[in-house]
């Protein structure tokens, strides 16, 4: 999932709620630079995971599946390149 804002956001933090599987949790700068990843594990059974948290800098925020970018070899500086729909 992308989640994208309008300008470049300063300490987003994202939970992971309710999750029932791990995330890599990607924040990209606006110009498709990779700030942080954070591989983030799912709730444990009787855990809400509002203490399971993954915070950083940007105007993007892609969520996959833990291990997704390790798979890939992504790392924080590679630069990510994708097109959005127009509104």
């Amino acid at each position: 999932m992308l989640f994208v804002y309008d300008e470049p956001q300063a300490e987003l933090t994202y939970v992971m709620r309710n999750m029932s599987f791990p995330l890599d949790i990607v924040f990209v700068h606006g110009n498709g630079t990779i700030q942080s990843i954070h591989h983030v594990r799912a709730p444990e059974a009787g855990e809400d995971g509002e203490t399971i948290t993954a915070s950083g800098d940007g105007q993007y925020v892609l969520e996959v599946n833990r291990g997704w970018t390790t798979d890939r070899g992504v790392e924080a500086g590679d630069r990510l390149e994708f097109e959005l729909p127009d509104e």
